[in-house]
């Protein structure tokens, strides 16, 4: 089961961890131009350019089910 943190930022960029057992497995950001992007923690793999949250969280969320089924 995957949990998420958003990290509240004075800036106003976007930072979110995403949790599988407790653990951060991923990270969801955004730029200074309001695209957003994710990076695996385990092997630092980065996907960038998306115009929402939800888009970057579609296909991360494809990716993790992929390592951890």
């Amino acid at each position: 089961m995957f949990t998420s943190n958003r990290i509240p930022h004075d800036s106003g960029m976007y930072h979110e961890h995403i949790y599988h057992d407790n653990q951060v497995v991923a990270q969801v950001l955004s730029d200074k131009d309001n695209t957003y992007w994710f990076v695996l923690t385990d092997n630092h793999a980065i996907s960038r350019g998306y115009k929402t949250v939800a888009d970057a969280k579609k296909l991360l969320f494809l990716a993790l089910d992929r390592r951890y089924a």
